[in-house]
């Protein structure tokens, strides 16, 4: 059977890229990838509980994999635990090997159900699915999110404190006058500033493409904006602080 997988991902390999370049196939080729990750994990939780591994010396079957596979031992840990996890999750484990849910999603309900206990998770594991299943990753740990503060509101709360207290920003200036920076936000303060930064890039964004198809026309592409992504959206934090700064005073609070 491995043969006839590595054939096929050799003819695949060997197939111009432009051919696959269709929406359909993109969204194929992922399935497909997830397929072969769930039955990948799957093996590595089989292999564990054999454990082959001991005759080679090896201290755990991460351990081996980490060395025989070329796998960083953090990832081949996380492998081999959702490995565990999906023995006692069919619903997940069906979708994921029928290619419905992706890796994240999975990892999501491994978390959660180890998180809340078996006892809350179980009942309501096939309704969790299909929501990972129909929803985008986005709205899909929104859901989730939802669920766990109902199913388990003393550690909801408890995380959404913990959150809040590694909350940072650091912002200096280099001798040669350049400003850098990076933050850490929750899950609420950090969508209040996304939902503001990228209402104003979209602004940016508008007023690049209008300016480029001014001078390209019909045939504008993304190449041809006067700023990248990343310039857009450090201008549009910039315009961000600008209007800040001049809003009236005692000016009514917007509630994000």
């Amino acid at each position: 059977m491995l043969e006839e997988v590595a054939r096929a991902v050799d003819k695949l390999g060997a197939t111009d890229p432009v051919a696959l370049a269709d929406g359909e196939t993109v969204q194929a080729l992922h399935r497909e990838l997830e397929r072969l990750t769930a039955v990948t994990t799957r093996a590595a939780a089989a292999f564990d509980a054999s454990r082959v591994w001991e005759a080679d010396g090896a201290r755990s079957a991460a351990g081996w994999i980490a060395g025989r596979c070329g796998q960083p031992l953090g990832a081949a840990r996380r492998r081999v635990r959702l490995g565990r996890a999906l023995r006692s999750m069919p619903a997940t484990e069906a979708a994921w090997m029928a290619g419905d849910v992706g890796e994240a999603d999975v990892e999501l309900l491994a978390r959660t159900r180890h998180r809340v206990g078996a006892e809350r998770f179980d009942p309501d594991e096939r309704l969790l699915v299909e929501h990972a299943r129909t929803l985008d990753h986005r709205d899909f740990v929104r859901v989730l999110a939802y669920w766990t503060q109902h199913a388990d509101p003393d550690g909801a709360d408890a995380d959404a404190e913990a959150q809040r207290d590694a909350r940072r920003l650091h912002h200096s200036q280099s001798l040669d006058g350049m400003w850098f920076g990076d933050w850490a936000l929750d899950p609420l303060s950090g969508e209040a500033v996304a939902n503001v930064l990228g209402a104003i890039e979209r602004e940016l964004f508008e007023a690049d493409w209008a300016e480029a198809k001014r001078a390209k026309g019909e045939a504008v592409r993304a190449g041809d904006l006067a700023r990248t992504s990343a310039q857009r959206r450090a201008d549009a934090l910039v315009e961000m602080a600008m209007r800040a700064a001049s809003a009236p005073a005692g000016g009514r609070r917007r509630r994000c």
